[in-house]
């Protein structure tokens, strides 16, 4: 500490981090004062800010002059040890912004006067200690933290980290680099850093990369690299420059991570979200996308393009008999038989189910893509083992060509999947163009779909009421209710003109809510309350699972009881969506609700299922009463079918009766009750 003429001893007190302050850098001038002196060097002296002289100085930030320590009452009685055979005391705090670093305290063996020039010169000091103690706090702190971050780094090992010169010299080399490139860093540090990736030695130069990060602040690259023992795996690598106090740069960071398990990871995401799972085949997302490009292609060349919409033959019949387990066998079988029919140029996609897409590019014509279907239907068709037994896989396939840019994929694909179809009803096995014949139908069914949305928001529908009498006394029991088209150029449309374009749609939906809600107003506003209606729902929306909490809600708006509505479905559909139908049949059965299966006897229906289904009634199919009047065999049949129904609870309805012998053959083979133009034209609502 400076000497201050006049004053024999001086020294800082400096605040601890407890609340007490130590004493440190004594200066004296006489053996006695350095004597006494030495006794308190570096103590801990337990004086509190309220208690003592320096801490009263620490508390206000302003100087403190005592001329006589014995008579001045400012001096507290644990102020006597230190300031024992002292006169004058000086206390001078040592600020740094709002912070007081320390006080100096300045004490003489003989009584001094302290004028405002030696204040001041003493003031100055203090300034400059107190700049010097921040800056040495500050280097301190910096050091500190520059430790820390030394240790963190040398601590992480999921990251290469090294620190690189201006010339690309390797300078610190952590754990998580010699990890993830298996150098220890005294095999690297001092080396350049191009070193760890000498398969790109040939065709780029590390210089660069050292430029490029200093030209624009950082570098961010990937790439594979090779580690000591050779093996490859893919870098992120980040490469920014450090820079000096004058904002020179005095060297780089690199930081190096191994990605190759996430991209790998994203790789198989992608390519789940592209694939069919079970086949690995491309899904209809990916097969989307290369129609779009292909037939973007065409724009640019003389060639064609060609879809083919391909549908495994029988296949429920193959799941319904041997199981979904063995459904899928056959599914990856061919799969892979339509693989090596491939051209490389071409794709064969799963859309989902039994059905395969095969998309040609660069056909010359027409002779071309027809031998490529007969490759296909060559190399699929055929015997399959499966559970030992030799089964026959055949396909149908539908087949539209394009090469007019014009064309949307959707339309493309349209008109193969209704070339397929026309190939099914062709009789199956076999492969069918999309042909302009198609293209009529087709346009004509685009027509008919817009028409069909007007007729739904502009209600052009109604009901017709069909009664059911029952055989025995002739009386009548109920209604069906038949929906109808009132359309505007056409006329009166029954309902299969347009159901089944209604459920391609989705439009039936709409549709059979409106007959359900308008047939249950219709029964309410009928005078007899024991009088049921029967309505038919199509397959699409019996398997829907909202269907119970649609009915019941439309019962209870038209309060009527559950038990005199008929829920009515065809024996194919119940058939077809076997799990389904009985799951939301039985849901119905639980309202109150009653169900009917329409078309039976046409040989759809095991017993076992049929006795497993929550039914109430049958009706039987339409052909078996049709020859009633004719043919005894038919008689037999029916009679065959009744005595079935009987046999396991349920009444039996005979649609399509048109003559009285139908009638009386009906009632004498004990049918229970019967409808048609027999009993009467259905009315309208």
């Amino acid at each position: 500490m400076c000497e201050i003429t006049g004053w024999g001893y001086g020294q800082a007190w400096v605040p601890s981090g407890e609340g007490d302050y130590l004493t440190l850098s004594p200066a004296w001038h006489s053996t006695v004062e350095r004597s006494h002196a030495q006794r308190r060097t570096f103590e801990r002296i337990g004086f509190r800010s309220s208690e003592s002289l320096p801490g009263s100085v620490f508390t206000s930030r302003e100087p403190l002059r005592i001329i006589d320590v014995a008579r001045d009452p400012r001096v507290a009685v644990t102020d006597d040890a230190h300031v024992t055979g002292f006169v004058s005391a000086m206390y001078v705090p040592v600020v740094h912004g709002e912070d007081c670093l320390a006080i100096l305290e300045f004490l003489a063996p003989k009584a001094r006067e302290t004028d405002a020039a030696l204040l001041a010169d003493m003031m100055q000091m203090g300034t400059r200690l107190a700049y010097g103690l921040s800056r040495k706090h500050a280097i301190q702190a910096n050091f500190e933290v520059e430790e820390n971050f030394r240790d963190l780094v040398e601590g992480v090992v999921d990251y290469a980290i090294l620190m690189l010169d201006v010339n690309g010299v390797v300078i610190s080399w952590n754990a998580g680099a010699q990890r993830i490139q298996g150098y220890e860093a005294s095999e690297v540090i001092g080396k350049e850093f191009s070193i760890f990736y000498p398969e790109e030695s040939s065709h780029r130069e590390p210089e660069r990369d050292l430029k490029m990060a200093a030209d624009n602040g950082r570098l961010e690259v990937e790439g594979w690299r090779v580690r000591k023992d050779g093996s490859r795996f893919l870098a992120s690598v980040l490469l920014t420059p450090m820079y000096d106090g004058v904002g020179e740069i005095k060297g780089f960071s690199k930081v190096v991570r191994d990605i190759t398990e996430r991209r790998l990871a994203e790789a198989k995401l992608h390519h789940l979200a592209l694939h069919d799972p079970l086949t690995g085949l491309p899904n209809r997302t990916l097969f989307m996308d290369r129609l779009e490009q292909a037939l973007a292609r065409i724009q640019r060349s003389s060639t064609w393009a060609a879809v083919l919409f391909m549908d495994i033959d029988h296949f429920k019949s193959i799941n319904d008999t041997f199981g979904h387990e063995a459904g899928d066998q056959v599914l990856k079988a061919v799969a892979a038989r339509l693989r090596v029919v491939m051209r490389p140029r071409d794709t064969v996609a799963r859309f989902g189910g039994d059905e395969f897409v095969f998309l040609c590019e660069d056909l010359s014509g027409i002779a071309e893509i027809t031998s490529i279907a007969e490759r296909l239907a060559s190399q699929v068709c055929g015997p399959l083992e499966i559970e030992g037994r030799d089964v026959d896989i055949s396909v149908s396939i539908g087949i539209a060509m394009s090469d007019r840019s014009e064309e949307s994929t959707l339309v493309v694909l349209q008109n193969a999947d209704s070339a397929m179809y026309q190939a099914k009803q062709a009789g199956r096995a076999r492969f069918e163009f999309f042909d302009d014949e198609m293209r009529k139908v087709q346009s004509g069914r685009v027509e008919t779909e817009q028409q069909l949305r007007r007729a739904i928001e502009q209600r052009e529908f109604c009901l017709e009421f069909q009664p059911l009498v029952r055989l025995t006394d002739s009386s009548t029991v109920g209604f069906e209710a038949f929906l109808r088209w009132n359309h505007p150029t056409r006329g009166m449309l029954g309902s299969d003109e347009f159901i089944a374009l209604a459920e391609e749609t989705g439009l039936i939906r709409h549709i059979s809510s409106w007959v359900l809600d308008r047939s249950c107003a219709w029964l309410a506003s009928q005078d007899s309350a024991d009088t049921f209606v029967s309505v038919n729902l199509s397959a699409c929306e019996v398997v829907q699972p909202e269907l119970p909490k649609l009915v019941r809600a439309t019962l209870t708006r038209h309060g009527i009881d559950a038990g005199r509505l008929v829920i009515e479905i065809k024996e194919k559909a119940a058939m077809q969506y076997y799990d389904a139908a009985l799951r939301t049949l039985s849901q119905l059965r639980d309202l109150g609700v009653k169900v009917s299966l329409d078309d039976f006897g046409l040989g759809f229906s095991s017993l076992a299922h049929l006795q497993s289904l929550p039914l109430d009634m049958v009706k039987i199919a339409g052909p078996l009463v049709s020859d009633l009047d004719t043919a005894e065999a038919n008689a037999a049949v029916t009679s065959a079918v009744i005595d079935l129904a009987h046999s396991i609870g349920l009444q039996v309805v005979a649609e399509c009766v048109e003559t009285k012998t139908q009638a009386d053959v009906l009632k004498k083979i004990g049918c229970d009750l019967a409808q048609g133009l027999w009993f009467g034209t259905p009315a309208c609502e």
